[in-house]
């Protein structure tokens, strides 16, 4: 299994590691990888991507679950849902 890239928590928490590997739908409570994997699960996500900019739901999001939008990016990069998604 690759090992996720990320940040030290994401490294040490189950749900990110296999989502990392494979399709994985489990969030852990307290996980900095698991609330930033679920904002870059969100529609408010795919939005600010489409638009090269964020709406303020976004940036509330962002400040509920305690991430930043750097946060989001580095989990949607290491997430294999997304490239699964595209097979």
């Amino acid at each position: 299994m690759n090992a996720p890239r990320g940040t030290v928590a994401q490294l040490e928490c189950e749900d990110c590691m296999l989502a990392a590997a494979q399709l994985h739908h489990g969030f852990r409570a307290g996980c900095a990888g698991c609330a930033a994997r679920s904002a870059a699960r969100s529609q408010h996500f795919f939005a600010a991507r489409r638009a090269g900019s964020q709406s303020w739901e976004y940036r509330e999001l962002l400040r509920l679950l305690g991430v930043s939008h750097e946060q989001v990016k580095a989990a949607y990069a290491s997430d294999a849902m997304p490239s699964m998604q595209q097979r």
